[in-house]
């Protein structure tokens, strides 16, 4: 089974913004050289506070924030403080980069760019991923409408940036044709930006989305470790959030 059939089959079961200091020997990039620039500037032009939507030279971003500590989302205390489902010593959740602490969307112009900050620093190309796990995925979904429990809608497109212990690529998956296309990303220590037009997803006025992350091991197994908090954006239908930003 192809990566990208992996993550489209785990998106059909289930449904950052902070200051950086960039390393340059640490930036992982990927997707064409000319269009990395444009990718990098845009991200930059983009620093917002969390939960704020702001028009910035014709361009828009929303900047949702996540709870830490909540991988698998098993249960919450009843102070609402999250607990994860594995354990405090489990290596999934000691790794960090599984933990999202906040993600966001924009657009400028006819481009998109999709991010997140984690709770600790991706690993380097190279490197291995915690034991047991051979593969991970960073992910957007893209959605015509919002998915509820009655209204199981289907992705439409799915962006995401995979990593397997060897290197990183990011693509945007056209689900109905299962057509698979490489998309530019940057990799900077706990921030990841994935980028993509609005032609190679079909130029909608509206959709609806959310985050999230994949983990996958032996043959097929996998789980969706975290994904957007219910009612961290306004407007938001369980997980998935509307675009253009409310």
């Amino acid at each position: 089974m192809t990566t990208a059939a992996i993550i489209e089959d785990c998106a059909l079961d289930e449904k950052v913004w902070s200051g950086h200091e960039t390393n340059a020997s640490r930036v992982v990039r990927g997707g064409g050289e000319t269009r990395r620039k444009t990718l990098i500037a845009f991200a930059v032009s983009f620093i917002v506070a969390f939960m704020l939507v702001q028009p910035v030279s014709a361009g828009t971003m929303i900047v949702v924030s996540d709870r830490e500590g909540d991988l698998m989302k098993s249960s919450y205390t009843d102070t609402g403080e999250p607990k994860n489902g594995w354990g405090d010593n489990a290596p999934v959740v000691k790794a960090g980069y599984f933990d999202m602490v906040s993600m966001w969307l924009g657009q400028k112009g006819k481009t998109y760019t999709f991010g997140m900050k984690l709770a600790a620093d991706l690993p380097k190309e190279g490197s291995p991923l915690p034991p047991g796990i051979s593969a991970a995925a960073w992910i957007l979904w893209i959605e015509p409408e919002a998915w509820t429990p009655t209204n199981p809608v289907a992705s439409a497109f799915i962006v995401y940036l995979f990593y397997d212990g060897l290197a990183y690529s990011a693509d945007l998956l056209d689900v109905v044709p299962d057509v698979t296309t490489a998309v530019p990303f940057t990799v900077d220590g706990s921030i990841i930006n994935l980028e993509f037009s609005a032609a190679s997803i079909g130029n909608p006025s509206s959709f609806w989305w959310s985050g999230g992350l994949n983990v996958f091991w032996g043959l097929g197994g996998w789980a969706l470790v975290d994904i957007t908090d219910p009612g961290a954006a306004p407007g938001q239908v369980y997980w998935d959030i509307p675009w253009p930003p409310l």
